[in-house]
């Protein structure tokens, strides 16, 4: 079996603290690609910062879709 991984794409949006829910859709385009899997990766941000409610505590990252077309 071979395994080969390839980066495409790397993406760091801004980290702007907001208490407005909203959907923010970022987009890649890859041109033609051939393949099986595609790896996401998110990292958080280790702890709240201190203007944010849950200051000091665990940070998350929530996904609701991702679409690939």
């Amino acid at each position: 079996m071979v395994k080969t991984l390839n980066s495409f794409m790397k993406f760091f949006p801004s980290n702007n603290f907001s208490f407005e829910q909203k959907i923010i859709s970022y987009k890649a385009n890859l041109g033609p690609l051939e393949s099986r899997f595609i790896r996401v990766k998110g990292y958080n941000i280790d702890q709240c910062p201190d203007y944010h409610p849950g200051a000091g505590g665990p940070s998350w990252i929530f996904s609701d879709e991702i679409i690939i077309n």
